[in-house]
């Protein structure tokens, strides 16, 4: 425990006193004559039946309501994905690339920043390539 000022520790050295002398079996555990758990013996009436068949049903409408969400999430992130991103293989300078078109080229992997017309220069030459790989 850190103190930030001398009067702050001094505080708490004299709580800490206080609470020794005033409460000396409390500081040092719990007085022998006592214990320090007592249990008491409840008697319950169960009302509540457990359906087994009932639970796993809700389970299962649950858990597949829940994947049916989920699957629909992905498969719009992939409609997504799909749409902004695609590969066209190697480079072909006469061919026009879309924004988001992925080409290998000399080893790597390029993605067309903006779209791209035939002729348009070498992705390891043109500022509108990005090098993925």
């Amino acid at each position: 425990m850190a103190f930030h000022d001398l009067r702050t520790l001094e505080l708490v050295r004299q709580r800490r006193a206080l609470m020794r002398k005033e409460f000396p079996k409390a500081i040092e555990g719990s007085a022998p004559d006592r214990p320090s758990r007592v249990s008491v013996p409840v008697e319950r009436e169960s009302t509540a039946s457990f359906d087994a068949e009932a639970f796993g049903a809700a389970v299962g409408e649950l858990m597949a309501e829940k994947l049916g969400r989920m699957e629909r999430r992905l498969v719009g992130m992939q409609a997504k994905i799909d749409k902004a991103l695609s590969f066209a293989g190697d480079f072909q300078p006469t061919l026009d690339y879309p924004i988001g078109t992925a080409v290998r080229w000399q080893g790597g992997v390029f993605i067309a920043a903006k779209a791209m017309r035939a002729g348009g220069g070498e992705p390891s030459r043109n500022a509108a390539w990005i090098k993925l790989v």
